[in-house]
């Protein structure tokens, strides 16, 4: 499949009719190459910022019709698919949407876009679904730039079929050198959207600043199912981007765990319940003292042969954790099997008052980690594929969640613990790989969670996430230590990003019903 991507320069909503005459010069340009599919940007015309001047917005929104019979004239003449990025006005008010007009330029498919970016909902009105469409080259999904922050859409576009995942965006960025506009999006939540899906992502993004407000990332770009760009636009050009794509890929949502589709349903019809009823609402309501609430989490990297030798080094932590004013402390995985209760009893005798530990081995029913105290037991994890769940432990510092291994590529997981209100999330992974440090920032940037990872390598580390996603601690490679940083529940409780965009209340549960069929 050949795949044209324009990267059109920001245009104010102002220069409408000069915006329309440069839509047609590089979708001219873009046919010369002959591609089966052309891209344009979210937004394309009139422009994102439409809320400025409501008159000017109006007279722009006369000219969307000419346009879609331009680009639809365009289609047909070169034989090819056009995926573009308008506004249209609907009953409901003004949709930010996508177009996909096929060989012969007929409109096949539209979809608006879900998840509000800031001010987003003051312009436009909320898309409520994830469809695909069908073409002679497979079976392809749309999604609208901060749709890509929520796991969900693209999940949903992955088990309806897709396998190709088009990205119409406004990334918006900033730097002090426009030649390192960055972006989450661009740095490890879309490289991760196509990992965890097992799909191709095809980013087109503007370049430049629209109304002074909005400098847009550039960088549109192709992301292969294993999560690796293989091409990628400059940040601040006006061009097309040219590639290949073969869409031959196994295309299996969720393969990573092998549990049954009852199983699936049970674990995760958290995902479909309706926002009013989530348990997480109650720590999102909740009102927070920061002066109370200060506390610091510890997280140990070693590695021993046996559990007296464990069990010594772990001494030696303790006494580190509590030095460190630790209210938390994350012990790694043993690399010996030993029975739950025969650890807890070596072990408990370590925790300081009002303390908790956390800490993972393995028996002959698998790998399972518990959290305790110097009392009891407190809670229980093993791996789904083991009969494990998903259930958080309420300590006083916060509820806490443990998933295993390749868990972490399986999204609903840790969506779920989030769901049900979990502030910090356990990551007990045997084997780091080259997208390890991306998806756990992703899975703490889309939930708005801590994120503690242990590896359990040698030549591995610890790592701490916070809830935006930004590593906080981190143990060099290899080297045995503690590393610690604040898990402040009030930062997990605030699920906003910016202003009017929510990890929870933005989402659309009753979208997401066929990830639960």
């Amino acid at each position: 499949m050949k795949i044209a991507m324009v990267q059109i320069g920001a245009s104010n909503i102002e220069n409408y009719d000069k915006t329309i005459d440069k839509i047609m010069v590089l979708c001219d340009k873009a046919a010369e190459k002959n591609p089966d599919f052309i891209l344009f940007p979210e937004c394309t015309y009139p422009g994102y910022m439409i809320g400025i001047d409501e008159k000017i917005t109006e007279n722009a929104i006369k000219n969307v019709t000419i346009l879609i019979n331009k680009i639809s004239l365009k289609a047909k003449q070169n034989k090819c698919y056009i995926a573009f990025g308008t506004v249209l006005k609907s009953e409901n008010g003004y949709e930010n949407a996508a177009l996909v007009f096929d060989r012969n330029g007929n409109i096949i498919h539209k979809h608006v876009k879900s998840n509000m970016w800031h001010f987003d909902k003051k312009s436009f009105v909320q898309g409520r679904k994830f469809d695909i469409f069908d073409t002679d080259m497979g079976k392809m999904g749309v999604i609208i730039c901060a749709d890509g922050r929520l796991p969900e859409s693209c999940a949903v576009l992955a088990k309806k079929g897709a396998k190709l995942i088009m990205d119409l965006t406004n990334l918006t960025s900033s730097a002090y050198d426009v030649k390192k506009l960055s972006n989450q999006q661009y740095e490890f939540m879309l490289q991760t959207r196509a990992a965890e899906n097992g799909v191709y992502i095809a980013v087109c993004c503007k370049s430049g600043t629209e109304n002074n407000c909005v400098k847009n990332l550039g960088r549109s770009m192709i992301i292969n199912p294993e999560g690796k760009i293989l091409k990628e636009l400059p940040p601040d050009t006006e061009e097309i981007l040219f590639d290949e794509i073969n869409l031959k890929n196994k295309t299996d949502n969720n393969s990573m765990i092998n549990i049954s589709s009852a199983e699936y349903n049970n674990l995760f019809g958290l995902l479909c319940e309706k926002t009013e009823n989530l348990p997480v609402l109650k720590i999102m309501n909740e009102k927070y003292d920061i002066s109370k609430c200060q506390y610091f989490t510890s997280a140990v990297k070693f590695n021993a042969q046996n559990t007296e030798e464990y069990c010594k080094k772990a001494e030696k932590y303790f006494k580190l954790n509590t030095l460190c004013d630790g209210n938390i402390i994350v012990l790694p995985q043993t690399d010996f099997s030993e029975e739950n209760e025969e650890l807890f009893e070596r072990l408990k005798n370590f925790v300081g008052k009002e303390q908790y530990a956390i800490v993972s081995s393995y028996d002959e029913n698998g790998k399972y980690a518990f959290l305790f105290d110097s009392k009891s037991i407190l809670g229980l994890w093993r791996k789904i594929e083991k009969n494990g769940g998903i259930s958080c432990a309420d300590t006083k510092y916060g509820k806490i969640g443990v998933i295993f291994d390749k868990e972490i590529m399986v999204p609903e997981i840790s969506r779920v613990y989030t769901l049900d209100g979990c502030h910090i999330i356990i990551h007990y992974d045997n084997k780091r790989k080259n997208l390890t440090e991306k998806v756990v920032r992703c899975r703490a940037s889309e939930n708005r969670v801590f994120v503690i990872r242990i590896g359990k390598e040698s030549d591995d580390s610890t790592m701490i996430v916070s809830p935006l996603g930004a590593v906080l601690s981190q143990s060099c490679k290899g080297e045995e230590m503690i590393i610690n940083a604040y898990t402040m529940p009030s930062e997990s409780a605030n699920k906003s990003v910016v202003p009017g965009t929510d990890v929870i209340l933005g989402r659309t549960p009753e979208s997401y019903k066929v990830l639960t069929d």
